[in-house]
């Protein structure tokens, strides 16, 4: 795994940063040809569509991820992946690992999206919010008595520990999956986020391995807080 092996440590916030200004850019690029041309070539290039074949066009299982459906969906998810890899590189993860968690997240909850959906209407997945999902399930695992502090339906604020997120999320993503998206009644991808909440779950188990991966102590100094409102993965087509 060569580009895994030119990964820098030290220049791992300078990666992120990159990162984020990559799906900046094609978010706007998107946009811009949306408006061109009546609908752009990256949603039917890269997008993940229930229809195709996995085997012929695997880039989608990570492509998708830089798309997004709106604005709000963009700078939600950009809100909480910034915080997120700020916090766990400077506590707990190398860059290396820490990209490995969120593009196995990725993978993995598009591909449970796409299992669940793959006998349905045509549809496409679009966003990062498995591998996001992955992050915060890791990050409320591994700090289950930190605080986050939570601004629900942007009113009302409210401070909970990680662990009663980790389980609220959890339970509500399963609901999502039995009483709405199997049904056809809901355009958020429950089934990816569950996808990348047991990645993040995996990869807390891989740390008591430490022959899989040699993880960083976390020390819990650093500082995290959330505005949340409600995490949603936007399908079009």
């Amino acid at each position: 795994m060569a580009f895994f092996e030119t990964l820098d440590d030290e220049n791992g916030f300078l990666w992120i940063k990159r990162l984020l200004w990559t799906y900046i850019g094609v978010f706007i690029l998107n946009e811009t040809l949306s408006v061109w041309f009546g609908g752009s070539p990256l949603d039917a290039v890269f997008s993940l569509k229930n229809g195709t074949s996995l085997l012929w066009q695997p880039w989608r299982l990570v492509s998708y991820s830089f798309l997004h459906g709106d604005l709000l969906h963009l700078l939600f998810n950009l809100l909480m992946w910034y915080g997120l890899s700020n916090f766990l590189l400077q506590n707990t993860l190398s860059l290396r690992q820490f990209l490995i968690l969120y593009a196995s997240g990725i993978i993995v909850g598009g591909l449970a999206w796409w299992l669940i959906h793959c006998n349905h209407h045509p549809q496409a997945l679009v966003g990062a919010s498995a591998g996001i999902s992955a992050l915060f399930a890791y990050f409320c695992l591994l700090y289950p008595d930190k605080s986050l502090s939570i601004l629900l339906y942007f009113i009302i604020p409210v401070r909970i520990q990680a662990r009663w997120c980790f389980i609220a999320l959890t339970v509500y993503e399963l609901y999502g999956v039995l009483f709405y998206e199997l049904q056809g009644l809901t355009n958020i991808a429950h089934s990816g986020h569950l996808g990348g909440i047991l990645i993040g779950w995996l990869f807390i188990w891989y740390r008591r391995r430490p022959n899989v991966f040699r993880f960083r102590r976390p020390n819990g100094t650093g500082k995290i807080s959330y505005r949340v409102h409600r995490e949603s993965c936007v399908r079009n087509g």
